[in-house]
């Protein structure tokens, strides 16, 4: 069968059954076994010639080329392994059936017939015995499987011995939950009623204490507006009093201030004309620290002027 995308470009009659094909890395020749235990070497691409060694006495079952395409190992169905060289190119040239007659068979045999049938016949035994053991061993199997069979039967009633027990207690515990989700329901919805009166309550009782504060607030306010005017009233009273004090304490002291002033400008008319006539009189104190109106006093009154020094 042609597989998927594939397209058969030759065909080749081989007049004989291919049961194995091996294409080296170099790719130039093409290695095939046979039903009759030979190997062919076609050219390639395929012309059709090919050169054919006699290498097993039966089907080839494998062939597979060295890495470095330099050994051909080919396993049969007679028990031999062989390792062709393919390193020789005049034999890969080979192109026609006299060249192909005049080259020997291979008489190379590694196991021998005695070997070989000795082989079979202790092959044959193996397998009558594993066959004893197949039946044996299905016959073991059978006997797990019914034991098996029943163990799980047993299992299978008592899980669903325990399942049903298991149901009803779900059912129990299903009819229990709902019975105490609507009592806490029930519940649910008189705390919600008492809370909702309770708050009802305390929103009524806060409201009055809230209103008696501010009655409260605004009767200070008025009391602190009140007492405001008054200390302003008052404030005004004594700024006025304040200003009046003021007043009256600069005028006694402008009075006093003029009659201080005139006092002292009679003072100085008196030194004045008292210096005059002490000019006139042209006598001067003796002492220096004297002054002249003392000295004329001390003239009018007594004999002279004393010296006197301070204590």
């Amino acid at each position: 069968m042609q597989g998927a995308g594939t397209q058969v470009t030759r065909e080749l009659e081989t007049q004989s059954l291919i049961t194995a094909l091996a294409l080296p890395y170099g790719g130039k020749i093409l290695f095939a076994a046979t039903d009759a235990g030979g190997v062919r070497c076609y050219k390639y691409p395929l012309t059709g010639e090919f050169y054919e060694v006699k290498c097993h006495e039966g089907p080839i079952t494998r062939l597979h080329v060295s890495y470095d395409d330099c050994l051909l190992v080919s396993a049969g169905e007679d028990g031999s392994v062989l390792l062709l060289d393919i390193r020789d190119k005049e034999l890969a040239k080979a192109s026609t059936r006299q060249q192909q007659e005049k080259l020997p068979w291979a008489e190379e045999v590694l196991v021998s017939r005695a070997e070989l049938e000795e082989r079979r016949s202790h092959i044959t035994e193996l397998e009558q015995q594993v066959a004893e053991l197949t039946m044996q061993t299905e016959y073991q199997l059978r006997l797990k499987d019914l034991h098996m069979q029943e163990r799980v039967k047993e299992m299978t009633d008592k899980f669903n011995t325990e399942l049903d027990s298991d149901r009803q207690k779900f059912e129990l515990l299903l009819q229990e939950k709902n019975e105490q989700e609507m009592e806490y329901e029930e519940k649910l919805k008189q705390a919600e009623l008492r809370h909702s009166s309770q708050l009802a309550a305390l929103d009524g009782q806060y409201q009055i204490k809230l209103m008696a504060e501010v009655e409260r607030y605004q009767q200070l306010l008025q009391e602190k507006e009140a007492l405001n005017e008054r200390w302003d009233e008052q404030n005004a009273l004594l700024v006025e009093s304040h200003e009046r004090v003021i007043a009256e304490l600069a005028e006694e002291a402008e009075a006093k201030l003029a009659e201080e002033v005139l006092a002292a400008e009679a003072l100085r008319q008196e030194k004045t004309a008292m210096e005059k006539e002490a000019a006139e009189l042209g006598v001067q104190c003796p002492n220096p620290k004297c002054s002249s109106i003392a000295f004329l006093t001390a003239r009018s009154s007594g004999p002279g002027c004393k010296d006197e020094t301070p204590a």
